[in-house]
């Protein structure tokens, strides 16, 4: 059978919509390796255009050394691009918890050196919720640790969590 070529042309045009002077979406393509990325913008909240440029801007630097967590269902758009079908573009790891549990989140993250976490705000929120039980029920030394270390100059809190 002959080989096949086809050309594929990529065009982007977005809009700010009505409500907005300024545009906050960004794209970026990877044509090497077949990656196209459109980042919406954050709706008018305090530099929109920044996360997105941001975001696309990260999922381009992705390579098969980066170890990835599914955290969010395949059904979910997020969850089938970013954490099924970017790994195996970059023929990167994609490593899924037993639960999705806090302590079970954090000891994947931990044992299977995972490098990126892709998620909505929503469940880094759960996550933050469930950590801040366990330090609940870490008794006053570990709550005086915490007051201490949010005393602390920004630059020692940065040494310390190195």
């Amino acid at each position: 059978m002959p080989e096949q070529h086809f050309h594929l042309r990529i065009v982007s045009e977005s809009h700010p919509g009505r409500k907005r002077p300024n545009n906050e979406d960004h794209f970026a393509v990877d044509e090497s390796r077949g990656i196209i990325v459109l980042a919406d913008g954050m709706g008018g909240h305090r530099s929109g255009e920044v996360a997105s440029e941001m975001a696309t801007r990260l999922l381009m630097e992705f390579d098969e050394s980066d170890r990835f967590i599914a955290l969010l269902p395949f059904s979910h758009a997020l969850g089938l691009t970013a954490n099924l079908l970017l790994p195996l573009i970059n023929g990167s790891a994609m490593v899924a918890p037993r639960a999705l549990a806090a302590t079970e989140i954090l000891n994947t993250l931990q044992e299977e050196h995972i490098t990126v976490v892709i998620a909505v705000p929503r469940l880094f929120r759960n996550v933050m919720l469930g950590l801040e039980k366990k330090f609940a029920s870490g008794g006053r030394g570990l709550a005086a640790y915490r007051a201490l270390i949010r005393m602390a100059p920004v630059s020692l809190r940065q040494h310390l969590n190195a």
